[in-house]
This record gives C-alpha cells, sequence and structure tokens, in this order.
C-alpha cells in the first residue's frame, strides 16, 4: 500500500494519484463506502463489478448467510 497527498484545490479537495494508478480518462467515477473512498474509470463502470464475481468460489454462501446458518443451529438446539 502506498501513501500519497492529499492537499486543497478550490473548493474540494485532490488526492495526487503515483503514476502506476495513473487514468486514462478525464473523469472517474467515485463513491464512498463507510470510510473508503472508492475511484475507477468511468467506461468500466460494470466491468469492477463482473471481474470481482469471479473471485467467489462455487461453494459461497452454500450454508447460507451467515445469520441463517445461526439461525439454524439455534432452532435445532431448543
Amino acid at each position: 500500500m502506498l501513501t500519497t497527498r492529499v492537499f486543497n484545490d478550490g473548493n474540494g479537495q485532490a488526492v495526487r494519484i503515483p503514476e502506476e494508478f495513473r487514468f486514462e480518462q478525464d473523469e472517474v467515477f467515485i463513491s464512498k463506502i463507510g470510510s473508503a473512498v472508492v475511484i475507477f474509470q468511468r467506461e468500466d463502470r460494470y466491468a469492477v463489478l463482473m471481474e470481482s464475481l469471479a473471485d467467489f468460489t462455487g461453494d459461497y454462501l452454500k450454508e447460507g448467510r451467515p445469520t441463517q446458518a445461526l439461525q439454524g443451529k439455534r432452532a435445532l438446539s431448543d
């Protein structure tokens, strides 16, 4: 993980993006998720989602969502 500078630019803030993270476009999408700020290329807005789907294995949530699994275990012990 790299560290970079944040500075004021008019009424907003700017972040210096190191060369290895440089964008080819003039505009990007930006979103805040909790305390994380996510920036991705505008024309590839769904590519990020599609690429992340490949990270899930076939057994993802096979046992159900964690809350469902806990509820099932409680029901068996009652």
